[in-house]
């Protein structure tokens, strides 16, 4: 069991791309971040980031099947499980994360005033529409993308084969 955990993680990992750090810019103050705090919660940012986990789940099963053929669809099940329960464990960090970035980005009296806009009417309607809206579109643009994703390859292999080579 150990081992297929093991395996199942690498098999993620791997299939996670690697991106470059940049240089990390100075900490916020602690107002500014409060207020990207306020922000994220007007938004209703990281609760929509849970509902989006929920709505990646079976392109996460079918990732963790071809990186692990063997697994059963329990074994891919649990491991999605621990997955989202790890993710969920360490919301607060990511909150804190997200939060430094829109506190870079933004000043700290537009921070309240999204905050602001977010609380209006049409911002709660945002808000409250985001999570099913995330769910219903997750199949299309799942499809969208495999379907991107296999012209890229076919493309590839189509040019590579015109040249003699084998893929």
């Amino acid at each position: 069991m150990r081992a297929f955990v093991a395996g199942a993680i690498l098999a993620l990992v791997l299939a996670v791309p690697a991106f470059a750090e940049e240089p990390a810019a100075p900490p916020p103050d602690d107002s500014h971040m409060v207020a990207a705090l306020d922000l994220l919660n007007a938004n209703g940012s990281i609760t929509n980031l849970t509902a989006l986990l929920d709505a990646i789940a079976p392109v996460q099963a079918m990732e963790i099947q071809h990186q692990q053929p063997d697994l059963t669809p329990e074994q891919v099940a649990s491991l999605q499980s621990a997955i989202r329960n790890a993710f969920v464990a360490h919301i607060d960090e990511l909150k804190r994360i997200v939060a430094a970035g829109y506190a870079a980005h933004f000043s700290e009296d537009e921070l309240h005033t999204l905050a602001s806009f977010y609380r209006s009417d049409v911002g709660k309607k945002y808000v409250s529409t985001i999570p099913s809206l995330v769910k219903e579109l997750a199949p299309a643009e799942t499809r969208w993308a495999i379907g991107i994703a296999q012209e890229a390859v076919q493309g590839l292999a189509g040019r590579s084969h015109n040249r003699g080579e084998h893929t």
